[in-house]
C-alpha cells in the first residue's frame, strides 16, 4: 500500500469534493505533513470529555465486534504495510494492515491498522455485519491520529439499504450525529446517484421517488445501532474479555499498562485493567484500578459495579452494595446488576431486598437462570 493510499478512508467517496468528509479527515492529513520535531511543540488538544468516552467506547465495542467474529468463524487473513508520507508522524511504515475474511465464504469481517512499532495498538479499525444474503447491512469504523490517543479522531457506524439495483448507506458518528448518505445504482434502467451531507435536507428532495427507494428503508437515526455491543447483547458477559489461560490473562494485564502510560488520562482503560485484575484473583488491586477510574472520570458508572464485585467478594459486602446501588442508578437496566445486588442482600441474610432484586432481574431477562434459581433456593416461585 502507497503512503497516500494508506491514510484512513473517512467514509465511502462520490466524485465529487464533500466539504464536511475533507474536514473528518483534516486533521489526519495536516498531521501527515508535520514533522515529529514541529509535533513536539504542538499545544495541547481540548476534548469534550462525554465525546472522549463515549468515542473510546464506540472503538472498544467495534474490537469485541471483531473478537467475536474471531470465536464465531474459521478466519483467513491477509497482511499489507502502510503509513504515511517521509518525514511526517507516524512515516511510511507506520502501521500493518491485517484483513479478516470469512474462510467460508470469502466475505470480509473486519480491516484493522496496527501500529508496527507498538504491535497491540490499533491505528484504525473496521468491522463489517452482514445479511443473509452476505450484503454489508451495517458496518463500523474507528481511527486515531499516530498521536494524542486520548480518543479517535474519527467513529463512523454505516447503515446499508438494498432496493432493486439501487444500493445505499446512511452515516452517523458515535455521537449519534448525522454525516453523509449515499445512493447509487440503476432506478427504472436509468442510472442514479445521491448524496447529501448537509441536514435537515430540502423536503423537496426527500418527498421525491428516487430518495424514498433509496433511502426509504433506512431509520432516520442510528438508534441502537450507535452501540456496537447491541449485536452481542444475547452472549454478553462481564468482564467483556475472558482470556482462556493465566498467561493470556497476564498477557492482557501487560497490555492495559502500556496502553495505560500512553494515555494516562484514559479512565476506561482502568476500568479494564481493574475487570482483568479481578479475574485474576487479586481484589485489593482491582479496586485500586476502579477508584483510580472514577477519579478521572465520575461518569465511569462501570467501575462501580466491578467495584461492587471485588468488595463483596473480600468479604466487604455492605461497601460492595453501596458500589451496586451507585452502578444501579446510572444503569438501571442492568439484569447481572440487579442479580448481582441480590446476591449480595442474600448474603447478609436480607431476604426481602434479595427477593425484590432478583424479581427485578427477571422482569428485565424472563430467561435469567441465575436470578431464577436463586429464587428457588428462596422457597420463591422463579
Amino acid at each position: 500500500m502507497s503512503p497516500a493510499s494508506a491514510i484512513p478512508a473517512c467514509a465511502p467517496r462520490s466524485p465529487k469534493v464533500h466539504t464536511t468528509l475533507a474536514l473528518t479527515c483534516l486533521a489526519a492529513l495536516l498531521l501527515s505533513g508535520i514533522s515529529n520535531a514541529a509535533a513536539q511543540e504542538t499545544p495541547a488538544i481540548r476534548a469534550n470529555p462525554d465525546t472522549v468516552r463515549t468515542w473510546n467506547r464506540f472503538a472498544d465495542g467495534i474490537y469485541q465486534l471483531h473478537l467475536q467474529h474471531l470465536r464465531d468463524t474459521e478466519v483467513r487473513t491477509e497482511t499489507r504495510a502502510g503509513g504515511y508520507p517521509e518525514g511526517s508522524l507516524g512515516g511510511p511504515d507506520f502501521f500493518h494492515e491485517v484483513h479478516y475474511y470469512d474462510a467460508a465464504t470469502g466475505r470480509l469481517l473486519s480491516r484493522i491498522q496496527w501500529e508496527t512499532a507498538q504491535v497491540q495498538t490499533i491505528h484504525s479499525i473496521q468491522v463489517y455485519l452482514h445479511d443473509d444474503e452476505g450484503r454489508v447491512r451495517v458496518d463500523y469504523y474507528a481511527a486515531y491520529l499516530p498521536v494524542f490517543r486520548n480518543a479517535p479522531m474519527n467513529t463512523l457506524v454505516n447503515l446499508h439499504a438494498y432496493h432493486g439495483e439501487l444500493r445505499a448507506f446512511r452515516q452517523f458518528d458515535a455521537s449519534g450525529n448525522r454525516r453523509y448518505e449515499q445512493c447509487r445504482g440503476r432506478l427504472e434502467g436509468e442510472s442514479l446517484w445521491l448524496d447529501a451531507e448537509f441536514f435537515p435536507m430540502d423536503e423537496s428532495v426527500v418527498e421525491s421517488d428516487a430518495y424514498r427507494r433509496c433511502f426509504g428503508m433506512l431509520q432516520e437515526q442510528a438508534g441502537e445501532h450507535i452501540d456496537p455491543l447491541h449485536h452481542l447483547r444475547g452472549t454478553a458477559q462481564w468482564p467483556a474479555i475472558r482470556p482462556e489461560s493465566a498467561a493470556e490473562l497476564d498477557q492482557l494485564i501487560s497490555q492495559y499498562e502500556h496502553k495505560r502510560r500512553i494515555t494516562p488520562l484514559r479512565g476506561d482503560l482502568r476500568v479494564k485493567a481493574g475487570d482483568a485484575w479481578y479475574l485474576k484473583g487479586d481484589d485489593p488491586q482491582a479496586i485500586a484500578h476502579y477508584d483510580a477510574a472514577l477519579e478521572i472520570d465520575p461518569a465511569l458508572y462501570e467501575a462501580y459495579f466491578g467495584r461492587g464485585m471485588a468488595l463483596t467478594r473480600l468479604g466487604r459486602v455492605e461497601e460492595g452494595i453501596e458500589s451496586l446501588d451507585r452502578f444501579l442508578a446510572q444503569a438501571p437496566s442492568s439484569t447481572l446488576g440487579y442479580v448481582q445486588r441480590g446476591l449480595a442482600h442474600l448474603a447478609l441474610d436480607r431476604p426481602e431486598q434479595a427477593v425484590a432484586d432478583l424479581r427485578r432481574a427477571l422482569t428485565l431477562d424472563p430467561d435469567n437462570a441465575e436470578a431464577r434459581a436463586a429464587l428457588q433456593r428462596l422457597g420463591q416461585d422463579g
